[in-house]
């Protein structure tokens, strides 16, 4: 299942809530702030993993797909997109800091500049989402800091959401390998160190 994203955030909430839901089948709990009381089977296993790389494949063609989607138009090939854009009837930054991305965006050269790098901030992520777990990190920061601009400056709050959550979940295993890690090392310290307590005692005998 692979979308285009042409205006809003609602289509990619319902493609990343469509993985989630699969992701979610190797997790009996009913309540998420449980602790999990059993280990899921392989299978499910296999089933969320596979999911999640359906996640973590969707969002990179989203960026991709955009990305390439803007090179024809000559607005954004010619580096004026952004300056038409703040300036949108129903788009656009109001108030002292739509002033201030009116005055940016008339100056040419700073025009061109978040034209073209939006463009390329778009390929990057896309990229930088089927990397390595470093990438992935990375990703999801330059992710946060496009869409912020995208809420602040075009005032589109949920479409800045829906990315930045669908991106989170795509990346999720990235932030958590350290911790998963983390446990399963302290785990394997403590077991030995109950070995260790437990080995002179049976010497007694």
């Amino acid at each position: 299942m692979v979308i285009d994203l042409p205006e809003g955030g609602e289509a990619i909430l319902i493609v990343a809530t469509f993985w989630i839901a699969i992701v979610s089948v190797a997790d009996g709990r009913w309540f998420a702030w449980r602790r999990r009381a059993h280990t899921p089977s392989p299978v499910l296993n296999a089933i969320a993993w596979a999911a999640l790389w359906g996640l973590r494949i969707q969002m990179p063609y989203v960026y991709i797909n955009s990305a390439l989607a803007k090179l024809p138009v000559e607005q954004w090939s010619d580096g004026t997109a952004l300056y038409y854009v703040v300036r949108m009837e129903f788009f656009g930054a109001v108030g002292p800091l739509g002033e201030l991305a009116r005055f940016l965006t008339g100056v040419p050269a700073i025009s061109a500049t978040l034209t073209w790098g939006t463009i390329a901030l778009e390929a990057a992520i896309a990229i930088l989402l089927l990397g390595s777990t470093k990438m992935q990190r990375y990703a999801l920061w330059a992710c946060i800091a496009l869409h912020l601009a995208i809420a602040v400056l075009l005032g589109l709050v949920s479409f800045a959401l829906a990315m930045v959550g669908a991106v989170t979940c795509a990346t999720a295993a990235a932030f958590t390998q350290k911790a998963v890690l983390r446990q399963t090392h302290a785990a394997a310290q403590g077991a030995g160190s109950q070995t260790l307590r437990q080995e002179p005692s049976a010497m007694r005998f």
